[in-house]
């Protein structure tokens, strides 16, 4: 690593350069001066390409704003899935790198046009395959070029400078900053690839959802219009000593999980989420012994299962349905309202009965508690191998020391399929999930697995 003190910036393009090559970039740099008709030096070439480039990106912003856009990827995953029509619906269709012309016996399948291309412009891979003019590019109707990497690193610049050259900003072009890509690079660790380059990019724009199809980072080939390779190069694709597709794949997780904008085609769906839906799955084939019981009473009505039932640490408002509501708290200033029972959270069933004495109406129908021993009288407590089998679970998707509050949110919809409702707010908000148990949590309600109050109302 270079250390600050080693470098010096260059007066011209405000680049920090090594000090052993500050001479030969300086001249490099003034012999690129343009010149007002005085012969006074106005700006470095850099300087007005940079120039071109922010007012481009400002343009960016506002072709995207409030559009729905469909990002395309040329993996043969996408043969087949007849959804030509429905790309064409979007407002944007974005497309990468060697895309065009579009294969016409495919575009039932990808649709029929490209309104934003991201290029690598690199024409060291395939060469001349990336030396397209502008005049390619406005044939088949592109309303901007996008570069998926920044000219401002030694290692992309010459492409895009090259690129620049030949086509003089002929059409709308720009590129992914240096501060974004680095913020990227460094989350991953790998260079990203185009696709994934390109969806955090189209992210950081005000667009309003996000369809991405044909992206399944090697897991297949292309489609043979676009690029034949071998099986060989396909599993080098995935991992080699520039790329690597596991962080991809992760971050691409992550992302479609905490930004609601974000819509998978069906392959992607299962890459990504593949463990999620086995966990769900041994979940659903768990027998239902959940629960343990004092109270015979109380066993009696959990089993007939004819109420909506809750978990909460708020004043969580009832459903508006016939039904009442049991609701396990720990909150014990939650008013008692019509149809509405309570479970309090303590291992002391006295106290229960000091906190009901002296009240018009009895508030709580029994305590519930986590773990039972010979000296506590619980009404209703969690089976200790129900929770073992649940946390066993757990940790295959990473999830270790279970919150405890996750885990009746768990248990509590494995226990009664419909009659169930939560507040997505109070969970994600006061719970203090784990950033795991968010994912699953939140892969659980993208797939609607449980009842949430808050889109209810």
């Amino acid at each position: 690593m270079i250390r600050s003190e080693d470098q010096k910036k260059c007066k011209f393009c405000n680049k920090k350069i090594p000090i052993s090559q500050y001479k030969q970039h300086k001249r490099r740099c003034n012999s690129q001066l343009i010149l007002n008709p005085q012969n006074h030096a106005l700006m470095s070439h850099y300087q007005v390409i940079q120039q071109f480039l922010e007012k481009y990106n400002q343009l960016y912003h506002d072709f995207l704003h409030n559009k729905t856009v469909a990002l395309i990827g040329p993996a043969e995953s996408i043969t087949g899935t007849q959804k030509g029509h429905v790309i064409d619906q979007f407002d944007i269709i974005v497309r990468l790198n060697k895309s065009l012309p579009l294969p016409e016996k495919l575009r039932e399948d990808i649709g029929s046009r490209t309104d934003v291309l991201y290029n690598s412009l690199n024409v060291s891979d395939f060469p001349g395959e990336n030396k397209f003019q502008s005049s390619f590019l406005k044939k088949h109707d592109i309303k901007f070029l996008s570069c998926p990497y920044p000219i401002e690193m030694d290692v992309f610049q010459k492409d895009i400078l090259n690129y620049i050259q030949r086509n003089k900003f002929e059409m709308p072009f720009r590129c992914v900053s240096l501060k974004k890509h680095k913020t990227l690079e460094q989350s991953i660790q790998t260079r990203p690839f185009t696709g994934v380059s390109a969806i955090v990019d189209l992210l950081s724009y005000p667009i309003k959802y996000l369809y991405i199809s044909g992206l399944d980072f090697y897991y297949s080939k292309y489609y043979s219009s676009y690029r034949r390779i071998s099986k060989q190069q396909q599993k080098n694709n995935q991992n080699n000593y520039i790329h690597q597709s596991k962080p991809q794949i992760n971050l691409l997780k992550h992302l479609s999980l905490f930004d609601d904008r974000i819509i998978l085609d069906k392959f992607l769906d299962q890459l990504l989420y593949r463990k999620y839906y086995e966990v769900t799955q041994r979940f659903n084939k768990l027998r239902k012994n959940m629960f343990m019981f004092d109270d015979p009473a109380l066993e009696q009505f959990f089993k007939m299962n004819i109420s909506n039932i809750t978990y909460s640490l708020q004043h969580l408002t009832p459903l508006h349905n016939e039904k009442p509501t049991l609701l396990i708290t720990n909150n014990k200033h939650i008013p008692k309202k019509p149809n509405l029972y309570i479970l309090y959270i303590c291992d002391n069933i006295q106290y229960i009965n000091l906190l009901n004495k002296n009240l018009d109406e009895k508030k709580y129908i029994g305590n519930f508690f986590y773990k039972k021993n010979k000296n506590t009288n619980v009404s209703i407590f969690l089976n200790p191998y129900y929770i073992q089998s649940v946390k066993s679970i757990l940790r295959s998707i990473h999830i270790h020391n279970c919150n405890i509050h996750f885990l009746m949110f768990l248990i509590l919809i494995l226990y009664s399929k419909e009659n169930h409702y939560f507040s997505h707010r109070e969970i994600m908000e006061s719970w203090g999930l784990s950033i795991e148990e968010k994912k699953y949590y939140l892969f659980l309600k993208k797939k609607n697995g449980f009842r949430d109050i808050d889109s209810l109302q």
